[in-house]
């Protein structure tokens, strides 16, 4: 018998028939896969079997799935879109927290009061993701919203670390020369115009945000770690790049509820 029906056999007999109440399975950072076709369509026909035998039959009712990935590799599907989880389900796309959110969410972590969350928000272009990162370690102690607003390329251990370095390996991996492209985007002193399929791209990472043809960088962090970044590779760069030479600041973002750079 295949993996796939064996798999199938266990999760029916062992597991779903003995569940009174259904259960949730997520897979998250599935574009992994990707660059692993053989791997990837394997395990993603997988997926597929087990949403189709939710739709006929109450036992697998029972399992719910929920698949997590970055939009920007609906371009770089499975070759078999039969195959692909992509198309499946419902798709949800979390909306940037408002300050709000953000104050509350400080508040439910246990911050003072008196903790600046707004700073924190625009900082963080309201990434919920990160921002949840961030309270967690505001909470244990392991940082201080000081060293958070000064993160730098050269620390590696600071807490966004292994979220930064995910999207340099997205950067290298899309096609399209898209480093060289958010590049400009990240030294431009006002909203520029690129590619369209880029800004696609981009937008679907969160690094950028849209309006009409227009774009710019998401957030002050994105701006200053990956600002420090292109300054070091310089073969991605023009010749001027005095705009490294400034001092970025929250004032380059609107705080403003109403503006399209906030949330």
């Amino acid at each position: 018998m295949g993996g796939k029906i064996n798999c199938k056999i266990y999760l029916e007999k062992h597991i779903l028939s003995h569940l009174d109440h259904p259960l949730v399975l997520a897979f998250d950072d599935l574009e992994y896969l990707l660059p692993y076709p053989q791997l990837g369509e394997e395990f993603f026909s997988i997926l597929h079997l087990w949403h189709e035998e939710g739709k006929n039959k109450p036992l697998w009712q029972k399992l719910r799935l929920i698949v997590a990935y970055s939009p920007a590799q609906e371009l770089d599907k499975t070759s078999d879109t039969y195959q692909s989880p992509f198309s499946l389900g419902l798709p949800i796309e979390l909306p940037n927290f408002t300050s709000a959110q953000v104050r509350e969410l400080s508040q439910r972590q246990g911050l003072d009061q008196n903790f600046d969350s707004e700073k924190l928000r625009i900082f963080l272009g309201g990434n919920p993701y990160l921002i949840r990162l961030a309270c967690y370690h505001l909470d244990r102690g392991n940082c201080t919203l000081e060293t958070i607003l000064a993160t730098s390329i050269g620390e590696e251990n600071n807490i966004f670390a292994g979220h930064l370095k995910r999207l340099l390996w997205h950067l290298q991996y899309l096609k399209g020369n898209l480093a060289a492209i958010f590049a400009k985007v990240v030294m431009a002193e006002k909203d520029i115009e690129i590619d369209l399929i880029a800004a696609f791209h981009l937008e679907s990472l969160g690094l950028i945000h849209r309006q009409g043809k227009f774009c710019r960088v998401s957030c002050p962090l994105y701006r200053q770690y990956f600002s420090e970044y292109f300054r070091q590779r310089s073969v991605f760069l023009p010749r001027k790049t005095s705009i490294f030479a400034k001092k970025i600041t929250l004032a380059h973002f609107d705080t403003s509820e109403k503006s399209r750079y906030a949330i």
